[in-house]
């Protein structure tokens, strides 16, 4: 039975979202020339955030339109307050309507093969969702981690998930400047690689959307009313396990981020599987990771096998806080018997001087490969293939406790062979 449930605090680790401090995002200078308006059509923004002195750019991609027509792809004109920084797609609704956008963020200088990163703390304000142009604007998106309304906004919020929903105006006969704090929705993503969000209108009409990647301070006539949604993030992957049975198998770290928790993480391992705050720590079948003041939690947790066999292949490591959803690991792993060997043999080297000898064994519960072999004073690789494991190019001499080592285990010392070259001499008669 394993130990009961270990408290871990808070200990600082180092957070995988690179953090942009607050930090708006300045989408004024495209590098796609005359982006197409349709489905696919996308631009790369260069530089649009400057962390610790190394620039990242964006991509804004349209995945949908539904009865829409993009006349200009990112507008800069400075009507109702609109700044170049902003994404302000200018639109032509001919019927209620959707535009869905995805933004990417990504290294400096690779759009022509995007490497993703994932960027902490992002904001998306979309402002003066007011009835003025079109009826029923919104905004919609997934993933958020906290949103902020007016505290007497003119909008309201539908949800759709946990961290999804919709943030419409409902009043058509509304009229508010671009900057007023009671037409305006921002939202927060606490770690992000990419934001998937739509527009929309409840029917026909034009207006440009402005829409920033900043938090706004000043939400005059009103005052800013933040909900926070404690969130968990995951990230990385581990390789399928295997180990002996009874053999617990080393571990594979997954690193978390917890923002807005108002309780502690719970990590809950299923059956042949156990988890730890440490490498080289007590493994158990759950952990309670603490959050900081603030609701935050950056850390890691290490999967290892027990030596059991696991109850389902592949299985989930359950991630789980109060008002957050579940977050699921996948891990898939085997276990087998020791590493056990018998039957050695050996062909000696066929010359004086010559390393071409080879030694042989049969090995239990060990996949084809090449592996480590060790021997007093040496050591070699070895192809095992179908159970037996080969050594060659070997000289003459005594292999004492010949062991091979796979990332579960080491087989038993003691077994020992000797290599010997051919007698060649010659006798001279004297007469």
């Amino acid at each position: 039975m394993l130990a009961a449930a270990l408290l871990i605090p808070f200990a600082g680790a180092q957070a995988q979202s690179i953090p942009t401090g607050g930090l708006p995002l300045n989408f004024d200078d495209p590098l796609t020339a005359s982006p197409s308006t349709g489905v696919g059509g996308s631009c790369v923004y260069n530089d649009v955030v400057v962390i610790d002195g190394t620039p990242y750019d964006a991509i804004i991609t349209i995945d949908n339109i539904t009865n829409g027509l993009i006349s200009d792809f990112d507008a800069t004109a400075t009507t109702n307050g609109n700044t170049a920084a902003n994404f302000s797609p200018s639109i032509l609704w001919t019927g209620a309507g959707e535009i869905s956008y995805r933004l990417e963020f990504i290294e400096d200088g690779t759009a022509g093969a995007p490497v993703p990163v994932t960027l902490g703390g992002i904001s998306l304000t979309a402002w003066d969702l007011d009835g003025i142009g079109a009826p029923g604007k919104y905004l919609e998106s997934s993933g958020f981690t906290s949103y902020t309304l007016g505290a007497s906004t003119i909008l309201a919020y539908t949800s759709a998930a946990t961290n999804a929903g919709r943030f419409s105006n409902n009043n058509a006969s509304a009229n508010t400047v671009g900057n007023d704090g009671t037409s305006r929705a921002s939202l927060e993503y606490a770690s992000a690689a990419s934001i998937s969000f739509s527009i929309g209108s409840s029917g026909a009409g034009s207006w440009t959307q402005m829409l920033s990647l900043s938090s706004p301070t000043n939400w005059f006539p009103t005052t800013a009313a933040t909900t926070a949604i404690p969130t968990i993030y995951t990230f990385g992957t581990t390789a399928p396990y295997f180990t002996c049975s009874g053999s617990p198998s080393a571990g594979q770290s997954i690193a978390i981020e917890g923002y807005h928790l108002s309780d502690s993480l719970i990590v809950t391992a299923p059956a042949g599987y156990a988890v730890s705050a440490t490498a080289n720590g007590t493994y158990t079948n759950s952990l309670t990771l603490g959050a900081d003041s603030l609701g935050r939690l950056e850390t890691a947790v290490f999967i290892a096998m027990d030596g059991s066999a696991p109850a389902t292949n592949p299985a989930q490591i359950t991630l789980s806080s109060s008002g957050a959803t579940d977050v699921l690991i996948a891990v898939s792993g085997t276990t087998g018997g020791a590493l056990t060997v018998s039957n050695f043999t050996k062909t000696d080297p066929t010359a004086c001087a010559t390393e071409d000898g080879t030694i042989s064994f049969n090995i239990a519960n060990v996949p084809d490969g090449n592996y480590t072999v060790t021997y007093m004073g040496g050591s070699t690789t070895a192809a095992v293939v179908s159970g037996v494991a080969t050594l060659i190019n070997l000289a003459e001499g005594t292999y004492l406790d010949i062991q091979l080592t796979d990332a579960n285990g080491t087989s038993a010392a003691g077994n020992s062979l000797t290599l010997n070259e051919p007698i060649d001499f010659t006798i001279a008669f004297s007469s």
